[in-house]
């Protein structure tokens, strides 16, 4: 342990305000856009972050990331300014979906006014304000060098963990407990998030963020031997695979398989084993599924939540169906970024208005497409095909730990675009704010510098 303290104190002071910064961005930025207080009070604390991270970083760091980052930021940046720009009246009136706002505005004289393509710019400068902390990050994350991204990796998996305490707390107080930050009357394990499928993803990602921690043995000097590496591995795994079904996500508990397997991708070069051991692994894996059938149906609380995959859903397909008519009334260029609920309360069809706000797509595809039309399609596509591109295959240059993040960030951000399909897990400043550490990740220019953390996989198989 004096070790890693040794390891900790000779970083520099820069990184205890990233660490700031993610601990700040998990614990409020759960709350969405119905929590603008919580929003607000982060944003301005990612400021404070930002700021004295630049100010104390040494300045190759802090002009160390990809260029290719900085051209992803701007891309990301561009698309709700350029829905802010004021249009002449010839233009903005011959765009789709505009004739409502046309007759609006001439009742009150104002019909050959300047407006932009947002139909709510004051909801776009706010969807524009949100996207900048996690531009930031993604541009900080690619300037880390791979020390100082597994410390961030453990700040990410510690502030999870915190999240299963607060979870825990919320179930043992039950409805309206005071731990239940934004949705009081939930029964589900939220911890600091509204949503309890964002708290989901939050510890799927943690699972494989504390899995590339763990296995760097320079770090965790007590954890010297393969056995003792897996058994925490395995408790921490058995934990958060149960705090997952406690958050009642249907959609978290269908990608802890992808969690696994992310964990396995990082641990099999340390494994080294062999057919006996394989079979042994399988027969286990086997036991391990049939504990957790049984677990499922002698507790409650475990068996309530994975009830949920025999509940139907019948208001998402009509909201998919809404939103799409939507898209399609608005098209080329949508409605502005962060101005669904306007755009969709407009073309809801009066068979399906409920007393319920719909303020969601359910699916940040189809929401992307309505805010921001072909435009944001190509620009996700271009941002998509980047990540891949960076992301696959994994290079390493025989570094264990640079490999095992390589893995981490890709896992991650795979978890977080499935669900975005059934979900909107990148509303969530949070999640948003992980999203961009894990592609800053990918696209560090420093990969391949040496560090306190780097060791060939040999070295590492030596010392197990």
């Amino acid at each position: 342990m004096s070790r890693l303290v040794g390891w900790l104190s000779r970083q520099d002071g820069s990184l205890m305000f990233i660490a700031f910064a993610v601990a700040s961005a998990i614990v409020l930025g759960g709350g969405g856009s119905p929590a603008p207080l919580a929003e607000m009070i982060l944003q301005v604390l990612l400021a404070l972050a930002f700021v004295g991270w630049f100010w104390t970083a040494p300045r190759k760091t802090v002009v160390s990331a990809s260029p290719m980052v900085w051209v992803l930021a701007g891309v990301v940046l561009a698309l709700p300014l350029a829905q802010l720009i004021p249009l002449p009246p010839s233009v903005w009136q011959a765009l789709p979906g505009r004739a409502d706002e046309k007759a609006a505005l001439d009742l009150i004289g104002q019909g050959q006014s300047w407006q932009a393509i947002s139909i709510a710019p004051y909801r776009t400068w706010s969807a524009l304000l949100a996207m900048v902390g996690p531009v930031a990050f993604m541009v900080v994350g690619a300037s880390l060098s791979p020390s100082p991204r597994a410390i961030v990796l453990a700040i990410i998996g510690a502030m999870a963990g915190l999240s299963i305490l607060v979870g825990a707390a919320q179930l043992g107080g039950g409805m309206w407990s005071f731990l239940r930050f934004y949705s009081p009357d939930s029964t589900m394990l939220d911890g600091f998030q509204a949503n309890h499928n964002a708290q989901a993803d939050l510890l799927l990602i943690a699972m494989v963020a504390l899995t590339t921690v763990l296995v760097d043995m320079k770090v965790f000097a007590v954890l010297r031997r393969r056995l003792h590496l897996l058994t925490a591995l395995l408790i921490l795994t058995i934990v958060f695979v149960c705090a997952i079904v406690l958050t009642g996500s249907r959609a978290g508990m269908a990608l802890i398989p992808l969690a696994l397997a992310g964990q396995l991708a990082i641990l099999w070069p340390l494994l080294a084993l062999s057919r006996r051991g394989i079979m042994l692994g399988v027969a286990g894996l086997l036991l391990a599924v049939a504990g957790a059938g049984l677990m499922v149906e002698s507790n409650t609380a475990l068996g309530g939540a994975v009830s949920r995959f025999r509940q139907g859903d019948p208001l998402r397909p009509e909201i998919w169906q809404n939103t799409l008519y939507a898209i399609k009334a608005n098209l080329p260029l949508g409605t502005g970024m962060g101005t669904f609920i306007p755009a969709y309360t407009a073309a809801e069809k009066l068979e399906t208005v409920t007393e319920q706000l719909i303020n969601r797509a359910h699916d940040d595809y189809l929401e992307l497409a309505l805010e921001g039309g072909i435009p944001a399609l190509v620009l996700a596509l271009f941002v998509v095909t980047c990540v891949v591109w960076r992301a696959w295959p994994l290079r390493s240059g025989g570094d264990l730990v640079l490999r095992s993040q390589r893995i981490c960030a890709s896992v991650g951000l795979m978890v977080i675009g499935l669900h975005s399909i059934v979900d909107y897990p990148l509303r969530a400043m949070s999640l948003a704010c992980v999203a961009g550490l894990l592609t800053g990740f990918l696209f560090s220019a420093r990969a391949n510098q040496a560090s306190a953390l780097q060791r060939p996989l040999g070295e590492v198989k030596e010392s197990l």
